[in-house]
């Protein structure tokens, strides 16, 4: 008995092997180092989460800045594994007053959880805009020392 698969069976298959691959510039991210990109990066990542290809790559494109409220990213997806491909740059808010985020999530810029198979590669960068936060110190804002940021 012979096995035969025809070329579109084929390419089908070869297809459901590759990752699959989304840019967060596909989910409206501007990627300026100005406009507040948090909600393209929540979208992306629903896309990429919801797949129902066994591997997923999230993709941060080269030459870009993309600003970042504190954000959580859910390893609770149906792909197996995911690579988050950092080639541009992620800055965090760069005034404190301007910090947004929920009241159970306020000391962490970046998180990653409940995740089997993450990757996190590339060759950008993260700049959580620091300096202004150690500025101000403990002496100044006891309040603000006890709710210092963490990046990721």
């Amino acid at each position: 008995m012979l096995f035969s698969i025809s070329f579109f069976q084929w390419v089908l298959f070869v297809q459901s092997m590759e990752p699959f691959v989304y840019d967060v510039n596909l989910a409206g991210a501007i990627g300026d180092g100005e406009s507040d990109d948090t909600e393209a990066f929540k979208n992306a990542w629903n896309v990429v989460c919801s797949s129902h290809i066994s591997s997923g790559i999230f993709r941060v494109p080269y030459g870009q800045k993309f600003l970042l409220q504190p954000l959580t990213f859910n390893g609770e997806c149906r792909p197996k594994n995911i690579t988050f491909q950092i080639d541009g740059i992620l800055i965090a808010p760069s005034d404190p007053s301007s910090w947004k985020c929920k009241e159970t999530n306020c000391n962490n810029w970046i998180t990653f959880q409940h995740f089997d198979g993450l990757i996190i590669q590339g060759t950008g960068s993260l700049h959580g805009q620091g300096q202004k936060w150690w500025q101000m110190g403990c002496m100044h804002n006891k309040v603000l020392c006890s709710s210092q940021k963490a990046a990721v």
